[in-house]
């Protein structure tokens, strides 16, 4: 119960932190209150030391495009929370740890896009490679390396934030961050919904077929 109070106080202080950040940056105070919600939200939810309601995806293969593009993505976060923890403003510190849910979120999206991409890959191997199945590869593949080349080029300019914290504390450029990634966070969900849409359109020929 202890641990459960602290991951709540710790989801509510980075909530507050996101909400008062898109405030000072302009935002009307209910899209504000949205963003600290679905930070809280998210904190919970991935805080979760089980999730039955989540199907664990496959991995995709050993060096192919989607298992490189995703291990990428993983050591972006994973240097995210490095920064988090050696950022030596608690302010910069604060809002490192917001945005690593939000990191954190995308690279599950990411997971997930990397799972239709290698279903997609797979059906190429399996049959005639179409036009139709052709592109949706290549497009799959061209949003998911630009959605990691995204995510590294923020934690670059987050790095340096970081680094130069000690002279003074730049919130306002990570709170800019903050708005990118969540931007980033959404173009990756409609390109999940994109991909779900294909490999159903792919696929649903063969069950019917079947």
């Amino acid at each position: 119960m202890r641990t459960s109070r602290r991951l709540d106080r710790a989801g509510f202080t980075l909530a507050v932190a996101v909400a008062v950040a898109y405030l000072l940056l302009g935002a009307f105070w209910p899209l504000a209150v949205g963003a600290g919600l679905l930070v809280y939200v998210l904190k919970l939810t991935l805080d979760l030391p089980w999730r039955p309601y989540r199907r664990r995806l496959p991995a995709p293969d050993a060096g192919s495009p989607e298992a490189l593009l995703l291990e990428r993505a993983s050591s972006a976060l994973g240097s995210i929370r490095e920064l988090r923890r050696s950022a030596r403003s608690e302010s910069i510190a604060q809002r490192c740890a917001a945005i690593a849910v939000q990191a954190e979120s995308s690279v599950a999206t990411l997971r997930r896009l990397a799972y239709q991409a290698s279903v997609v890959s797979g059906l190429a191997r399996s049959r005639p490679v179409s036009e139709r199945l052709d592109s949706t590869r290549r497009e799959l593949h061209g949003r998911m390396e630009e959605s990691v080349l995204g995510l590294e080029g923020l934690v670059a300019r987050l790095a340096e934030i970081v680094a130069l914290s000690e002279a003074g504390a730049d919130v306002a450029s990570v709170d800019d961050l903050a708005l990118e990634l969540d931007s980033l966070r959404s173009a990756l969900v409609e390109t999940e919904e994109l991909g779900r849409r294909s490999v159903h359109a792919l696929t649903a020929p063969n069950e019917r077929g079947g």
